[in-house]
């Protein structure tokens, strides 16, 4: 892998922080439970909170072993999957303000795994997955 050299002139008492999620192949650390916790409880909304109580009870289910899509989870929420698809998008509102208020991505994020057909044969859905661990925490906090 080739080696890449960056030097930066800044002025004399500039402040520079590197955040390791923008570094090439660099995990950014699990999220702590106190992030997660603070995340659902003051950052989200309530439909936000809803996307992700069935998001975790998917993650944990047997039922999604290559991940859940929205419609999945309308149809466990009984809402339409219009529904889950706004609650998703809305929530992204609570991670850009998480992340202006932090300098971290949200504790909280679905992610895309897979674009597959949907079901109804009609377009075609992501599938998503949380991260085990973030699904442990949500489903104590319910």
């Amino acid at each position: 892998m080739p080696t890449i050299t960056l030097t930066l002139t800044v002025p004399e008492g500039t402040d520079i922080q590197i955040r390791p999620a923008v570094i090439a192949n660099m995990t950014p650390a699990a999220p702590t439970t106190e992030d997660v916790e603070g995340y659902y409880r003051l950052y989200l909304s309530d439909n936000g909170r809803k996307l992700y109580k069935y998001a975790a009870l998917a993650q944990r289910s047997p039922d999604y072993p290559n991940g859940f899509t929205l419609a999945d989870l309308a149809a466990n929420a009984s809402v339409s999957y219009e529904s889950a698809r706004s609650w998703h998008q809305t929530s992204g509102r609570s991670a850009r303000r998480w992340r202006d208020d932090t300098g971290t991505d949200a504790p909280i994020q679905l992610t895309a795994v897979a674009y597959d057909p949907a079901d109804s044969g009609s377009g075609m859905r992501s599938r998503y997955t949380l991260p085990d661990e973030v699904a442990d925490i949500v489903v104590g906090l319910m």
